[in-house]
Parts: C-alpha cells; structure tokens; sequence
C-alpha cells in the first residue's frame, strides 16, 4: 500500500533536496529536489508516495546534510542525526526492535556530548 506524504523545510536556502532511501533501494540512493512554495519564501515542499514502513531521512540545504530538530529524529550507528517517519501498521517485533534502536541512539546521543 502507498502513501502519499509532505515533507516540508522551513528554513530557508538556495538548494533543498530530501535525501533517503525512498525507492526500496536500501540504501541513501534518492535526492528528491524540494520547491519552494512561492516565490521568496523560505519553506521548501516535496511530495513522495512511499510505502508503508520506517524510513530514514535527511534535507540537503545548500550542499549540507541537516535534519530538522521539531521532526521525529534519531541517531544512526555513525552518531549521524537522522529524521525518521514511520507509515502504516507496526508488528510487536518491529516495534521492539524500533523501540530498542531508539534507546540505543538516545544513549549514544548522551555519551556523545558528555
């Protein structure tokens, strides 16, 4: 089943692109450009239709990889800080698994900047 999902920048730049691996390529293989939503404005749109499951994903503003603090994010195994979205139902196991990833990063976030 797809989706179809807004992802927005509200942070201005002259170049945003949404990074991911939204076409089942299990890897950071998808640049998606963002438009802005008007002439001069500083928000950036991009629609994807996606399929259920947990993504990970970063904005590329001006040749920087950011993420957006007031998203759902998360730090990966590289202590990289990542947005996440999760679409669709979960099953108890990948939820425990998801639940585990995200005490893991939260630890790894604290021993990071102690």
């Amino acid at each position: 089943m797809h989706v179809l999902v807004d992802f927005y920048w509200r942070y201005g730049g002259e170049q945003v692109f949404l990074l991911g691996p939204f076409s089942n390529c299990q890897v950071w293989c998808d640049l998606v450009p963002m438009t802005s939503t008007h002439p001069g404005s500083k928000v950036f749109h991009a629609n994807l239709k996606l399929q259920h499951g947990f993504y990970q994903y970063n904005f590329v503003v001006d040749d920087r990889r950011c993420f957006d603090m007031e998203l759902d994010h998360e730090v990966d195994g590289s202590s990289n800080l990542k947005n996440t979205l999760t679409l669709g139902k979960t099953s108890c196991s990948s939820l425990g698994f998801y639940l585990f990833v995200m005490i893991i990063n939260r630890i790894l976030l604290i021993l990071r900047y102690r």
